[in-house]
């Protein structure tokens, strides 16, 4: 049983099929073939059409890395905040409503404790911590000013202007960083 669970939890494709189907509301079937690639690798920049499983497939990125870099942070950037709300609360609600996951949340009056203003903040018991923040139209891109984390997801990184991205430069680890980019 241990040799399964590490599989499943160190395996992209495994972990997304494993968790698929329990968390997801929609039907969930397999990672498909042409997904395999990016979800095996490190860094990716992620480019496709839609209905491609571009924003499934972040979120399980993130999720896995949440259960499994502990003491580390991951911060999860967009243009637009419905773009981050849209992913970051599916999150969440696996969190809260999954048996599993939700050994890895503290806990306050029986809730879990999330802050999701002036950007999201997830603090699991493992150490990590997942960052959400959108840059609209904020010259200063000040919500991703700060963390400095080993993991960083963009989302609609097409759309990601460029002051903004310049700002995210400066957010990396200094030991280095994980980047993954998803966008069409």
């Amino acid at each position: 049983m241990d040799t399964c669970l590490h599989f499943i939890m160190k395996n992209a494709v495994a972990f997304r099929d494993f968790w698929g189907p329990r968390l997801m509301t929609e039907p969930y079937r397999h990672t498909r073939y042409y997904q395999m690639a990016p979800a095996l690798s490190a860094s990716a920049l992620i480019e496709g059409g839609r209905g491609w499983g571009k924003s499934m497939g972040m979120q399980f990125d993130i999720l896995q890395d949440c259960l499994t870099r502990p003491k580390e942070e991951g911060l999860l950037t967009s243009w637009r905040r419905a773009h981050l709300q849209e992913r970051m609360e599916p999150i969440i609600r696996w969190f809260r409503d999954e048996p599993f996951l939700n050994l890895f949340v503290p806990k306050e009056r029986g809730q879990i404790s999330v802050r999701r203003e002036p950007r999201y903040e997830i603090r699991l018991l493992n150490g990590f911590v997942l960052y959400g923040a959108s840059v609209g139209d904020d010259p200063m891109a000040a919500n991703i000013q700060g963390p400095h984390p080993q993991i960083r997801y963009m989302e609609e990184a097409q759309f990601y202007p460029r002051h903004a991205f310049n700002k995210f430069q400066s957010a990396a680890h200094e030991a280095g960083t994980k980047d993954r980019f998803y966008g069409i």
